[in-house]
Formats: C-alpha cells, structure tokens, sequence
C-alpha cells in the first residue's frame, strides 16, 4: 500500500493505490517495490495489470514513478491502454507506452495505436 497525488477538480489529492502479485518484493535503499506475476494495481476506479512492475516512491511513501512490463492494460472509467511497456511519471502525469502495437481507446477522444504513445 501507497500514496499516490491526484488531480482531482483542480485539486491535488492523496489517495492509496492497493496492488497484489505473485511475488513482492522492497528494497529500502531506493524505495522500490518490485512486483511480479499477475500484478494488479487499483486505485478507486483504475486499474493496472501487468506481468511485472517497478513501483517508486518518494520520501513519504507516495509515488513518483512506475515502470510496467508484460502485457500491461491499463483501465480508466473511459479509456483503456494496451502494451508490452509503460512508464508512468507523477511529476508530470505522464503515461509513455510501448507496443507492437501499444494502443489508447478513449471513448472521448477516440482511438490510436503505434510502437510508443505517450498519453496525459
């Protein structure tokens, strides 16, 4: 269990994301959680699957970045982003994905698919 900040309504918010794996694995020295077989990440109405994924956190528990690997899908209450690779950045709240072919369906902007995406 973590942190993660949310823009939510013009506001930046805390809220904690729940993961499970086959396997979990900490490393103090650079706070980083590294999960592997059947990763599934939640937080409110997202969700992240993934064979596995690198979690890091900042001084307070919360999250800076994720690097997910193996057929990531992503969910959201409108859009749904497939690949082989993700990198999630908090700082700017940035998804880049990767696939043959990484793909985004958003039922509000449409759709797109190529070998990298980067989604904000």
């Amino acid at each position: 269990l973590y942190n993660a900040r949310r823009r939510e309504g013009g506001k930046t918010v805390d809220r904690p994301v729940y993961a499970a794996s086959d396997k979990i694995f900490f490393a103090d020295a650079n706070k980083q959680l590294h999960y592997e077989g059947s990763v599934d990440i939640r937080q409110g109405g997202e969700r992240i699957r993934a064979g596995v994924a690198d979690i890091y956190l900042g001084a307070g528990n919360d999250l800076k970045q994720a690097v997910l690997q193996n057929d990531v899908v992503i969910t959201q209450p409108s859009r749904r982003v497939t690949g082989s690779w993700a990198q999630y950045t908090m700082e700017d709240e940035t998804v880049v994905l990767r696939g043959s072919p990484a793909t985004v369906a958003d039922a509000e902007r449409g759709s797109t698919e190529g070998g990298q995406i980067t989604v904000s």
